[in-house]
């Protein structure tokens, strides 16, 4: 039998005027397929069951909370093809944090030292630890989200963290998390995966979510190839 194609990257567009959307994917083709949805329950189904990582509910319909999202009609066809592609080695780390997050959902440094093993990358100890040694030898540092972003879009191994003792509240455990190509939320929070102590961490989800508002922008990104 047939197996179908493998959907590399989708993409979920809302026109809040017209009542409209349209869900696009890759599918063993460079060409996006674009399915028409005509209702807002519909667009909401199907942006639950995909995990769209950059749509908030606000009680009647999932609305973008990503500057890089589009509503239907900016950018045409070439700006889709820009959310949509996505370099091969950007797809490998995505698809060994898939492959890590479900045994380290409840440990972030966990989380990232299973995904950097097995990318071939030594990490060790705790977030407060990992914070350290992203800073050392061997890495990039970066700037700001943003160029987190463009860093896992070109495949590189990208780390984001904050050490407990920076916190607006000091606390004895950081955090850390790995930064994924995809959406950018408000133009500065990069797409991540991440495990939470004591909890569940996140897939695929905007680093906004991953600290509380008073620190997020305080977070320290670094790079390093693989």
């Amino acid at each position: 039998m047939k197996m179908a194609p493998t959907v590399s990257r989708y993409r979920l567009a809302w026109d809040p005027m017209a009542r409209r959307g349209e869900v696009a994917f890759l599918a063993g083709g460079s060409t996006p397929i674009r399915i028409s949805v005509g209702s807002a329950d519909e667009f909401n189904a199907l942006a639950l069951m995909l995990k769209e990582p950059v749509v908030v509910w606000d009680g009647r319909v999932l609305w973008s909370d990503s500057s890089s999202a589009r509503t239907l009609g900016e950018g045409g066809e070439a700006g889709l093809l820009d959310l949509l592609e996505i370099k091969p080695d950007a797809k490998k780390i995505i698809d060994v944090c898939e492959d890590e997050w479900p045994a380290n959902k409840g440990d972030c440094s966990g989380f990232v030292k299973d995904v950097a093993a097995a990318l071939g990358v030594s990490l060790s100890g705790q977030a407060n630890d990992i914070v350290d040694q992203i800073a050392g030898s061997g890495w990039t540092k970066l700037t700001d989200g943003k160029a987190a972003k463009q860093a896992a879009d070109e495949g590189k191994f990208v780390v984001g963290g904050l050490k407990g003792s920076d916190q607006q509240s000091p606390s004895a455990h950081g955090h850390v998390v790995v930064v994924v190509s995809g959406p950018l939320a408000k133009d500065q929070y990069p797409s991540a995966y991440w495990g939470t102590l004591g909890g569940t961490g996140e897939r695929a989800k905007t680093t906004n979510w991953a600290w509380k508002a008073i620190d997020r922008d305080n977070v320290r990104f670094a790079a390093r190839n693989i």
